[in-house]
């Protein structure tokens, strides 16, 4: 099974996990937001994701850190599971799917704002408005600044891309006047 597939297994049983309880969920999800920088860390990151390491340290490891976070006992359980499944290295992508699923289910949507040059805040919340209403979700907006587009911007959330950059309208040009 693929790592994307096993992360989105897990998820949705940690979502189902919860029983239907939103804010126990999301307590969830700030709990393992708090103890995610230990897979990034060079000494303990490499602890957590060796596959030789024995499971007895990685679960004292993540034991301690989900004490000191406030965790629940279901997420302290569900954390054992991962170890004792050799599968804890996966607890970041997991994490991610946990997020769109709990942002799915509170009718939120993530949208990545490429533009050539900084917006302006009127623009912006006009862009925010018009996705919230073809998406019929709350819309959190990200900008990013890419000079290389030229002018115009680029709108991503999940599947779906709304491109109507000037770099992208000229290229479509360049390739009809070579057809």
């Amino acid at each position: 099974m693929s790592a994307n597939r096993a992360a989105t297994r897990y998820a949705k049983a940690l979502y189902l996990s919860a029983e239907g309880k939103l804010d126990e969920a999301l307590a969830d999800q700030v709990h393992i937001e708090e103890i995610l920088p230990l897979f990034t860390s060079p000494e303990v990151g490499r602890v957590l994701k060796s596959p030789v390491v024995p499971n007895s340290i990685k679960s004292d490891v993540l034991k301690y850190a989900l004490e000191k976070s406030g965790a629940s006992k279901r997420l302290h359980a569900f954390i054992q599971v991962l170890i004792e499944a050799r599968r804890i290295n996966l607890l970041p992508e997991i994490a991610v799917v946990f997020e769109a699923i709990l942002d799915q289910v509170q009718g939120k949507a993530h949208v990545d704002l490429e533009a050539a040059s900084s917006l302006p805040d009127t623009e912006l919340s006009m862009i925010q408005k018009t996705l919230e209403k073809v998406l019929g979700k709350k819309v959190t907006l990200t900008q990013q600044v890419l000079p290389d587009l030229l002018g115009g911007f680029v709108v991503r959330s999940g599947h779906l891309v709304v491109d109507m950059s000037l770099k992208t309208k000229l290229e479509q040009i360049a390739e009809q006047a070579v057809q």
